[in-house]
């Protein structure tokens, strides 16, 4: 692969030499023959790229006005545009498979293209969706339903039951959950993260929601689309996320808050009430 086919395949024209591009390196670690990008309009880091002794090619933003010496293409979003090329040029697509070492209820609809790895769990009334993956020692509960295009890693429990009780004279009664979960499409569910089933109504995950490991998200939820949820995070029974929310990692949502569209929740953060849109919270309690 050489520069000019990374060029063609973001439909941007090359400047400079048509290099060789063997690897992808970062500002901080140049490679030879190999691809960067530059996700901002300064001339931070110009110097050290234009006197390296190597040479490599620069997605670069196209409001730009750096002057490089290196071959570069301009774009409108570097990071984005180098994830493309990553994708597309560096990583291979797994074969589709499913394991013989797991245990998948004969009622279960597996759409095309799976990738199924081993001792997976699938039970009754399940269905996923065209090219998704399950990696290894996932648990799906019955009454799921996953959406075309998700990955959920490795030890991820779908549709257990959540925490719910009623008390009766001060003593706790379980109170069945008998909802499902829907996750719809291009979702991924991170390493030991947890989605309970309903109470009633479904929890929902909308699409292009990302979710990291070791998060946990309880009975009735509702998660909009585009939103991300960084590692650690715990959100409590029926809450609201909207669209393209920002949760930091380790932040505690408790229950019934509603947070409104295009929300960032700092670090850490406990969020105890209602937040309008666009806004940046953070701390504890989170303002």
């Amino acid at each position: 692969m050489d520069a000019q086919d990374i060029s063609l395949f973001l439909q941007s024209d090359l400047k400079g030499s048509n290099l060789k591009i063997k690897n992808v390196s970062s500002i901080n670690h140049l490679r030879d023959n190999s691809m960067i990008f530059i996700n901002t309009t300064k001339h931070t880091f110009i110097n050290d790229i234009n006197n390296s002794e190597f040479e490599f090619l620069v997605l670069c933003h196209k409001d730009s006005e750096v002057k490089l010496k290196k071959p570069h293409i301009f774009v409108d979003n570097p990071k984005y545009s180098f994830a493309k090329v990553l994708n597309e040029f560096f990583v291979d697509a797994p074969s589709s498979y499913i394991d013989e070492k797991n245990h998948i209820h004969p009622d279960a609809k597996i759409g095309v293209n799976p990738v199924i790895k081993s001792n997976v769990t699938i039970e009754k009334n399940v269905t996923i969706g065209n090219n998704c993956i399950i990696e290894e020692n996932v648990i799906i509960r019955k009454n799921t339903y996953i959406g075309d295009n998700c990955i959920i890693r490795a030890n991820a429990v779908i549709g257990g039951e959540g925490f719910g009780f009623v008390r009766n004279e001060s003593i706790p009664y379980r109170l069945p959950h008998v909802g499902g979960v829907i996750i719809k499409t291009n979702c991924e569910i991170g390493e030991n993260s947890i989605i309970n089933k309903g109470t009633i109504d479904d929890t929902i995950i909308s699409d292009n929601v990302k979710i990291s490991s070791l998060v946990k998200i309880a009975h009735n939820v509702l998660i909009c689309e585009n939103t991300m949820i960084a590692t650690g995070v715990q959100i409590s029974g029926s809450c609201i996320i909207s669209k393209d929310v920002w949760i930091g990692t380790n932040s505690t949502l408790t229950n019934k808050v509603k947070i409104g569209e295009k929300v960032t929740i700092g670090v850490g953060s406990v969020v105890v009430n209602d937040v309008l849109s666009k806004k940046i919270i953070k701390g504890n309690p989170a303002k």
